[in-house]
């Protein structure tokens, strides 16, 4: 009884050194960008594009009023049929944790691009909505400057974006984008 007790234990232990070990393994070469982690920890590129952010009015605000991020095309080449894939990045440790600046948005398709809402109310400033912080994901830090973001709750089917505020384009509000790593889940 005892041997099968020390058994069961050191194949836990087994298993917790491996999968930290695993994890370990992930090294993301470029600084900032966000990659899928596939099998055996292969790092996949996600679709890399620009957001701008995008304030709607009708009439005159009166009407309601939403503000989002917006990017051009339906759906992203990139597809994953996992309900909770894990994600990596590489960023500099005096950057703090990632949540802060990287914010994961569910987008809706509209016309010929997707959105991701961050605010909306109806008319006369009703119903009003807010989604600043996103999708919430855990973060892990395996080694020096990496990360595992790791979606909290299962995602949905639909179209995905990790928006990066320290990745911005542009000099003025107008033409200001930031960098996006969208993907698609597909079940």
């Amino acid at each position: 009884m005892i041997t099968r007790y020390l058994t069961v234990g050191m194949l836990a232990i087994a298993m917790t050194v491996h999968g930290q070990s695993n994890e370990a393994a992930v090294k993301p070469e470029v600084m900032n960008d966000i990659y899928l982690i596939g099998d055996s920890n292969h790092l996949n590129n996600l679709e890399k594009g620009k957001a701008t952010m995008v304030t709607k009015t009708k009439l005159a605000g009166f009407g309601g009023s939403s503000i989002g991020y917006t990017m051009d095309g339906l759906s992203s080449s990139v597809r994953i049929n996992a309900s909770q894939p894990q994600f990596a990045t590489k960023m500099s440790g005096a950057m703090g944790d990632p949540t802060s600046y990287i914010k994961l948005y569910k987008f809706r398709t509209k016309d010929k691009e997707r959105e991701a809402s961050i605010s909306s109310s109806g008319a006369m400033g009703k119903n009003q909505t807010t989604n600043t912080e996103g999708i919430a994901f855990l973060v892990k830090n395996p080694s020096e400057g990496v990360y595992i973001l790791i979606p909290e709750k299962p995602l949905e089917p639909g179209e995905y974006g990790f928006v990066n505020m320290m990745m911005v384009t542009g000099t003025g509000r107008k033409d200001m984008s930031y960098a996006v790593f969208a993907f698609g889940i597909d079940r």
